[in-house]
């Protein structure tokens, strides 16, 4: 199966974006026991501290994504690798279902080193389906649990895709949480935008007195600031974007957007760790 790359880039083309929905991060230097992670620091060889990461995504025609989950491995206590310990990848919701993954190692600074988990996802139903947990099946048999924040998933069928596209600049990859796109009316009637939110209502942005969008024109939305309800470190969301037509609402999944994943990776460890 072929994977999908979410590109930090200005996209600059309908036929880009439609497709642009993963980010593959590289770093910048390459070089059946159950417990929960309320502590610091869980196995002992390697030891590994997860970052608050937020997921919430709409999945493209019920197509498998692959995301990004961060953490810090302390390397001082001991040789193993992360990537030599872990045998298999699941989350706390048997609807959501691993199809693949792999772990990327990064620079390491002040004996933690930055690690990057790309977990393939696949959702089972056409609900809203959450995970908190990551579950790492060990190569020695055990099996451990770990908060990495919040993941929500859902695919795509109740959502209006036709009514408007990305044109022009649409801007995917933010150091922190804003919006800058361009939309067009791909519909034979006036849009009206009204809000944006996600689909876990973890943010909400109402579009006052904006002027309706006329039939094959463009429109800049700008959210200079996002504010989230429930604060992570890494955000990787779908925008929902509300709208109406002769009064009919509407919303239609925007592209993802991504929000931190951009910083240096010696800023994502000291983020990480500070937690």
């Amino acid at each position: 199966m072929k994977k999908k790359m979410f590109l930090i880039m200005t996209v600059g083309l309908v036929a880009t974006v439609s497709f642009i929905i993963i980010f593959f991060y590289g770093f910048n230097n390459s070089n059946a026991n159950e417990e929960s992670i309320d502590e610091k620091v869980i196995l002992k060889n390697p030891a590994i501290l997860f970052a608050d990461n937020y997921v919430s995504y709409v999945l493209q025609n019920d197509d498998p994504m692959s995301f990004n989950i961060f953490a810090v491995e302390d390397v001082s206590k001991g040789d193993a690798s992360l990537s030599d310990l872990i045998n298999g990848v699941t989350v706390n919701n048997a609807n959501i279902e691993t199809l693949d993954f792999s772990v990327e190692e990064g620079i390491t600074t002040n004996h933690y080193q930055l690690v990057n988990m790309i977990v393939e996802f696949k959702v089972l139903t056409d609900d809203i389906e959450k995970a908190e947990q990551i579950k790492i099946s060990l190569k020695n048999g055990e099996v451990r649990s770990y908060d990495i924040g919040e993941i929500i998933l859902q695919n795509d069928k109740l959502f209006q895709k036709d009514d408007l596209v990305p044109k022009g600049d649409y801007n995917v990859g933010y150091p922190s949480p804003s919006l800058d796109v361009h939309i067009a009316n791909n519909a034979d009637s006036l849009i009206t935008v009204h809000s944006i939110e996600d689909i876990n209502q973890n943010f909400f942005h109402d579009f006052k007195d904006e002027n309706p969008i006329e039939v094959n024109q463009k429109k800049n939305l700008v959210i200079p600031s996002i504010e989230f309800e429930n604060e992570f470190d890494f955000y990787t969301l779908t925008p929902l974007l509300t709208y109406s037509i002769k009064g009919q609402e509407y919303t239609y999944n925007m592209p993802g957007v991504i929000y931190g994943i951009t910083l240096p990776d010696e800023e994502k460890i000291k983020r990480i760790v500070s937690n």
